[in-house]
């Protein structure tokens, strides 16, 4: 059993002296600090650099004047090297190591003669070089910072939790903004339904209440085919509305504006007995109601969609047919061929680019 002991105290000792240069190599310096060593001061802080000068570079071994249970577990500007505390209290004394971080500590106690001998001297040495050799090594006898408080009977601080990184401030909406898009539109006319595709421009300022919006509309009408056995007719328009819109609520507008509608009507007569049947040009004043809702961002694309109402004289296209009796009279039919309403209705989808 001796042989035993000495033999794993050989391999202790043979681990803590591998170790120990460690402690050198992961930290500025190491320091020791000696308490209640008195007469004997000089000559403790001798053992200990005997033993720990060759594996600690830039060891210093100071003096204090009292020792804190809470003082291993202090963090500030020297926490970044391993310290070590050698108390000593009569015939008791205590070894506290605390490692770089002071997240790993090491504690000793053990007995010594009053005096101190070259024995004690030589044992308190060893245990300080042991103990720091410990925090390097780790293995059975390391304690984590709540151990060692839970040890001394120290009560950690419990810090509050971080406050929540703050959101980030979303971008601030331009001030002015230009936007362009493409639509297309499908409006009741009376007897019909015109649809066609069209481009919009938009200014809007965030600057001002609502914030307003000018916008530019231009369309075409696809021709539109009536008529009846007699004579043919076709209907195509070109046109053009400016307004003003105001932004009543998160992504909804509602405006008015002008434009001018010109529509080119082409009367082709399958009967002979068909008069006027001249091809006309009208040109039509228009008012329209509208409003919006969007954009929205859908599969990667800025899609709207537009309600409207168009406001203006309605138009017809008349011809006259002209019979001939057996008994020689002439009759003439009025015969209507398109009819637009005075209130046109309509929507639009519209896609964004800009």
């Amino acid at each position: 059993m001796m042989a035993r002991g000495r033999r794993s105290s050989a391999y202790a000792a043979a681990l803590m002296m591998t170790c120990l240069p460690l402690v050198a190599a992961a930290a500025p310096a190491a320091r020791i600090h000696v308490v209640g060593a008195g007469a004997a001061e000089a000559a403790v802080a001798a053992r200990l650099h005997d033993l720990l000068d060759e594996d600690i570079a830039g060891l210093v071994v100071d003096s204090a004047l009292s020792f804190r249970d809470d003082e291993p577990l202090r963090t500030g500007a020297d926490d970044d090297a391993p310290a070590a505390w050698l108390v000593l209290d009569g015939t008791h004394a205590r070894v506290r190591a605390a490692g770089a971080g002071r997240t790993r500590f090491v504690f000793r106690d053990l007995e010594v003669g009053q005096p101190l001998t070259e024995f004690d001297r030589e044992r308190l040495g060893q245990s300080v070089k042991a103990a720091l050799g410990t925090l390097v090594s780790g293995g059975p006898g390391v304690l984590s910072r709540a151990d060692a408080a839970a040890a001394t009977g120290v009560t950690l601080a419990v810090l509050p939790p971080p406050p929540p990184a703050p959101l980030p401030t979303p971008p601030a909406a331009p001030e002015q903004r230009f936007r362009l898009g493409a639509f297309y539109q499908a409006q009741s006319v009376g007897n019909g339904l015109f649809h066609g595709p069209g481009l919009i421009a938009t200014l809007s300022d965030g600057r001002w209440p609502f914030a307003p919006e000018i916008w530019l509309t231009a369309g075409y009408d696809l021709q539109r085919d009536y008529g009846n056995q007699i004579v043919s007719l076709a209907i195509d328009a070109l046109w053009m509305r400016a307004g003003l819109n105001l932004r009543i609520a998160n992504g909804v507008r509602v405006g008015a504006g002008l434009g001018v509608d010109r529509q080119t009507i082409r009367t082709a007569p399958l009967d002979p007995r068909v008069g006027n049947h001249e091809d006309d040009s009208e040109l039509l004043m228009v008012g329209r109601l509208v409003g919006r809702a969007g954009p929205t961002r859908v599969a990667g694309v800025d899609v709207s969609l537009t309600a409207f109402l168009d406001i203006s004289r309605s138009i017809e296209k008349d011809v006259y047919l002209t019979l001939a009796s057996l008994d020689g009279s002439v009759t003439v039919y009025q015969v209507t061929l398109y009819h637009s309403n005075e209130l046109r209705p309509g929507f639009s989808l519209d896609l964004w680019w800009r």
